[in-house]
C-alpha cells in the first residue's frame, strides 16, 4: 500500500474540489485510471458550517459529476425529514454530526432506517 498526499496550495485555500481535482490529476500523471480514495473530516471546513447535522447520499448515475453528496442541517429533525426524502430515491444515505457537536453521531446506511425511528434529539 502506498499514501500520497498532493497539496497544491495554502490549506486557507484548499477547497474540497480542489483537492478531488488534485487527486485526479497526481493520479493520472501515475498512469492510474482507476483507484481509491479514503478521507477524513477536515474539522476547519465542518466549522465554517451552520449546521451540526449532515446527511451524505448518493447522486443518480446518469447526471453526476461525482458519486456523493452532502447537506448540512441545524437540528437532528431536519437531517431526519432530508434523509427520509433521499431514501426514495437512493439507499444509499448516511448521516452524522458535525465537529464540535457532542455526543458524536456516526449513521451508517445501514443504520439509516433504525435511526430515523429514534426519538430527536431535545
Amino acid at each position: 500500500m502506498s499514501v500520497w498526499c498532493p497539496i497544491s496550495g495554502p490549506a486557507s485555500d484548499y477547497s474540497k474540489r480542489t483537492m478531488a481535482s488534485d487527486q485526479i490529476a497526481f493520479m493520472d500523471q501515475l498512469g492510474f485510471e482507476h483507484f481509491g480514495v479514503i478521507g477524513h473530516d477536515r474539522c476547519i471546513m465542518a466549522n465554517k458550517s451552520k449546521g451540526t447535522w449532515y446527511v451524505s447520499f448518493e447522486l443518480p448515475r446518469g447526471k453526476r459529476k461525482r458519486v456523493r453528496a452532502t447537506k448540512t442541517f441545524p437540528n437532528e429533525l431536519e437531517a431526519k425529514k432530508f434523509a427520509r426524502a433521499k431514501l426514495t430515491e437512493t439507499l444509499n444515505v448516511s448521516a452524522g454530526t458535525l465537529n464540535p457537536h457532542l455526543p458524536k453521531r456516526t449513521i451508517a446506511a445501514t443504520q439509516m432506517l433504525e435511526w430515523l425511528e429514534e426519538p430527536d434529539e431535545a
